[in-house]
This record gives structure tokens, C-alpha cells and sequence, in this order.
């Protein structure tokens, strides 16, 4: 097959580029080899890549895979809490610079039989604490619409890496907005599960077992379907989902965020386009919003990140035998690590009760309709450095991300879904729905994406780094 050819073999979905192997139209090797190119010229510029594992990939291929959905696709796994066997799992933190992942997480396993092919990790903010990837690390993950703004976070790099063709669908993981942010930012498609549907190993703690879900960053939402149907612990309660005639739905729309932050007119407009399309789908769309104290709330999540981060420093000295240090941190995280040192235990518990409190409110109301919609992100993605050295104050968290960590908190799924925006950054808008209701958001997404086209949608530099 001519390089050409390969541009647009890369430019097609997992679901595509699986059917082309099986009919044996493109061999795995063949696109397992374009993929490398690709991926390399897209690391050049975006800074994707936390590492490589081609060679093992090359290896994977040649001794047969199996035979599943996606045999034969390749694959990003981001590197945190999900573990690659022989992969360095740095977790985005200069203090495991050298610590390798022994085994495959049981999640990863679940990938490789569906036949996806790992050929590296994606980008990530230390711990995943920021809703940008931007750490000392590996350095900036760049928007493929425009460079000099992040791609968002903390799935930074497997969002920049699908919106850019390198890989159909890369996986990611989400405990205040990390699916859905960068791919809000990346203008692709990102779907948070509930907590629980897909698997994740004890040892990484009782917060993020209650707080954070896996799951992938897609173009397409069959893509995302399909994934989450090979993955999750439970069967679907209607079908794989991403219908693309759903039935006719009450869509419940807020626009101004739960904090007194501003909402650019941008964002706005891009819920207003949706909300537009939805009614002329029959959908019944309505203003309303549940009843919390936003600013409580929010006091309360921050109290409990610190605690979450602080966690996570202090279990990283513990493995690496070593004291924590400022040094081997980013200055955002050891901020966080200092004010966990200030607390007393039973503030957390404080702040876990005001959560619980929350998403009982948000439960019942998500209870009244089939979805809550809103902007994924107050403002349009950052400048790169924009997050440096907040301090003990939260306000770059609420400023650009005040809306995503509901969904966390009511432990509820969410997605974010293209618009194509109003300038040159995409605008995300984010559909919320009950819990293990995620065939509600899949079959909408599917509507939405049929009637918008949003897979069109094709960045800059996905077309400046296409072969010649």
C-alpha cells in the first residue's frame, strides 16, 4: 500500500482500521509500521509520548494476536494506574524516573485480548493532578489545534495523540475531568464511566477506586462503545450502545457554572448549539441545574485532593525508600503535599461527608431526567504555564475547570462531545446521565456525532504531519 493511502488508513477509526486487517486489505505489521512513523512525527511536535515500546510491539504482532474487535489496532495506555508490563510507569513524576511496571493491570490485559496492539504510553500531569499536561518531566503536551495552548489534562497526551491521527483511540483515566477535558480541548470524543465498571487494581487506594474511572479518548463514538464493551466488569444494560436514533430524551441544560467563576461566551455557544440540536432530534430540552453549594463543595473536593496528593507523594517515598522532596516533585503537587501535612484525619472525613451530601443531591436529581448538560470547561484551553505555582490557591482549578468534577463526585458518568467551537480551540460540551446509564450518553453521542459530523473535524497539525 503507498504511504498516501496510509494517511488515510491512519485518518479512519479503530473500528475501520480493525475491519481493513481482518479482511486483510492492510496486514498489522504494515499498520502497526505507518502508525510508528506517524506517531513519531506527531511526538516531534506535540510532545505525546511519556515512552516508546515498538520493539514489543513488533514482537506482539509477529507472534499472532488475538482474535477480537480490534485485532491488529494500535494503542496508547497512559502512563498512570494503568501498568505495562516492562514499561517505565512513571505516573508523570520526576521521583519514578526509574520505576518499570512488573505485570499488565488486569484493564491492559483486557485491551491485548481484544486485540489492540500497545506501542507506547501517553503523556500525563503528575498523578494526574492538573486538568492540563504540562509537568517537569516530560515537559508540554501542545494542542493539534494550536500549539501553544495545552491539550488539556491529564490525558493530555492520548488526547493530542487520536485528535492528530497518530492512534484511533487511547486510553486515559478521569478523577476531576481527565477524559473528558483533553478531549474537549482536542475536539474529539471522551467518555468517563461510572467508578467500578472497568477494572482497577486495590492497591491504588481507596480514592481513586471511589473517584477515578478508565476508559478511552475516541474519535468516533462506536469507537468508545465498542472499547467499553470488551472492557467493563458488568454487562451493558442496553446493548453496546451508540445508537444513532436513541429514544426521544429530557435534557436538562445549565449554563453558568456552580462557582462564581465566568463562563466565555464561546463555551455557552457551544451548549446552545447542541442543546439546538437535541430539540431538533425531539429531544425535550429544559433549564435546570440541581440545588448545592458550589463553593462548599468545593472546598471540600480541594481539601480532599491535597489529601489525595499528599497520599500519593508519601506512597511514592514509601516504594522508592527515599524521603519526599520538592525536588523530585512539581511545584503543584508538593503544594498539595504541604498543605495534606497541615490537615488532621478527620477533616477528610469531613470533606467526604459534604461529597456524599452532594451526590445524593446530584442523584436525584440526574433521577427527574436522561441528561444534564454543560460545558465541559469555562474558558478555552490555557496557554502553556498557565497552572504554574498556584499556591493553597485553587483558583487556575476553578477558573478553567469548574464543571467536570461534579460527575466525580456524584460518582456518575459523563462525556464530553465535540462542537467544533466558535474560534480556533474546539469547545467541548459535556452530557451527564445516571449511573451505569452510559448506553443513554453513547446513544445521544451517536446522534449528536451523526447529525454534526464531528469525525470530520480535523486539527492543523494532523494534516502538517501527514506523510509526503
Amino acid at each position: 500500500m503507498a504511504t498516501t493511502q496510509f494517511d488515510d488508513v491512519l485518518s479512519l477509526d479503530a473500528t475501520a482500521q480493525a475491519a481493513l486487517v481482518r479482511s486483510g486489505d492492510v496486514s498489522a505489521v504494515e499498520l502497526l509500521e505507518a502508525t510508528i512513523s506517524r506517531l513519531d512525527a506527531v511526538d516531534d511536535q506535540l510532545n505525546v509520548l511519556s515512552s516508546r515500546c515498538y520493539d514489543e510491539a513488533r514482537q506482539q504482532v509477529l507472534a499472532g494476536l488475538p482474535d477480537g474487535p480490534f485485532t491488529g489496532v494500535p494503542f496508547l495506555v497512559k502512563d498512570l494506574i494503568a501498568e505495562v508490563a516492562g514499561t517505565p510507569q512513571t505516573e508523570g513524576s520526576p521521583a519514578q524516573r526509574t520505576v518499570y511496571a512488573l505485570g499488565d493491570s488486569e484493564l491492559v490485559r483486557r485491551y491485548r485480548r481484544a486485540g489492540l496492539v500497545i506501542v507506547g504510553r501517553s503523556t500525563t500531569s503528575e498523578y494526574g493532578h492538573a486538568p492540563v499536561t504540562d509537568g517537569r518531566l516530560c515537559g508540554p503536551t501542545r494542542n493539534p489545534w494550536d500549539p501553544s495552548v495545552t491539550a488539556g489534562g491529564s490525558s493530555g497526551g492520548s488526547g493530542a495523540a487520536v485528535a492528530a491521527r497518530a492512534v484511533a483511540v487511547a486510553h486515559g483515566n478521569d478523577a476531576g475531568g481527565s477524559l473528558r477535558i483533553p478531549a474537549a480541548c482536542c475536539g474529539v470524543f471522551g467518555l468517563r464511566p461510572t467508578p467500578g465498571l472497568m477494572p482497577m487494581e486495590t492497591k491504588h487506594g481507596i480514592l481513586t477506586r471511589r473517584f477515578v474511572s478508565e476508559h478511552v479518548i475516541a474519535r468516533t463514538t462506536r469507537d468508545s462503545a465498542a472499547v467499553l464493551d470488551c472492557t467493563r466488569l458488568r454487562p451493558a444494560v442496553s446493548g453496546p450502545g451508540a445508537d444513532p436514533h436513541p429514544r426521544p430524551l429530557r435534557i436538562a441544560v445549565q449554563h453558568g457554572a456552580p462557582v462564581d467563576v465566568a463562563v466565555d461566551a464561546a463555551s455557552v455557544a457551544a451548549v446552545d448549539k447542541v442543546a439546538r440540536v437535541c430539540e431538533s432530534l425531539g429531544h425535550t430540552v429544559i433549564e435546570a441545574a440541581p440545588s448545592i453549594d458550589g463553593e462548599t463543595l468545593f472546598g471540600a473536593w480541594f481539601g480532599m485532593w491535597s489529601d489525595f496528593m499528599g497520599w500519593h507523594v508519601t506512597r511514592t517515598g514509601r516504594r522508592l525508600r527515599r524521603t519526599p522532596s520538592p525536588d523530585d516533585h512539581d511545584t503543584m503537587t508538593w503544594t498539595l503535599y504541604e498543605t495534606s501535612q497541615t490537615r488532621r484525619p478527620a477533616q477528610l472525613l469531613d470533606d467526604l461527608t459534604v461529597l456524599d451530601e452532594a451526590a445524593e443531591v446530584i442523584q436525584a436529581f440526574l433521577a427527574g431526567v436522561d441528561i444534564w448538560m454543560m460545558p465541559v470547561l469555562a474558558q478555552p484551553p490555557r496557554p502553556h504555564g498557565a497552572f504554574t505555582a498556584p499556591g493553597a490557591d485553587a483558583n487556575p482549578y476553578r477558573t478553567f475547570s469548574p464543571f467536570c468534577r461534579l460527575a466525580n463526585i456524584a460518582g456518575v458518568p459523563a462525556c464530553s462531545v465535540p462542537t467544533g467551537g466558535t474560534d480556533k480551540h474546539p469547545r467541548g460540551v459535556q452530557l451527564v446521565t445516571r449511573r451505569y446509564a452510559e448506553h443513554i450518553l453513547l446513544d445521544l453521542a451517536a446522534q449528536l456525532e451523526h447529525e454534526m459530523d464531528w469525525a470530520s473535524l480535523v486539527p492543523p497539525m494532523a494534516t502538517a504531519t501527514r506523510s509526503h
